[in-house]
């Protein structure tokens, strides 16, 4: 399987578990509700609904990384799409006999291969 759609494979995942995670926390919110209205102690419900709160913001960082590893491979999968067979920067190689570097030597405009 290719890296990206393995990716976007893992980016669906962490979708549906942010959206799990936050349906958990409207949950546990309206449960707090209830028992703060009915005079019970909320305490443990409130520690609760700390740590899925913390859940869901894991599962947003994570989304994060994958987005910049899907956006890292579309980077890396366009520079493949366009090689450089050999041009170099400075078109001058290493300056060495023929100045050429990757071009052939060359012999002047009256030359007639040119």
């Amino acid at each position: 399987m290719l890296d990206s759609e393995r990716e976007m494979r893992d980016l669906e995942f962490a979708d549906r578990h942010i959206h799990e995670g936050r349906e958990r926390v409207r949950r546990q919110i309206a449960l707090i509700r209830t028992l703060r209205d009915d005079g019970h102690d909320i305490a443990q419900a409130c520690r609760l609904l700390t740590a899925l709160r913390d859940a869901v913001d894991v599962g947003r960082r994570h989304r994060a990384l994958i987005i910049e590893t899907l956006i890292d491979l579309a980077r890396r999968q366009s520079r493949a799409s366009y090689p450089r067979h050999g041009f170099r920067s400075d078109r001058g190689g290493d300056r060495g006999g023929d100045g050429g570097g990757d071009y052939p030597p060359s012999r002047g405009f009256g030359d007639p291969a040119i």
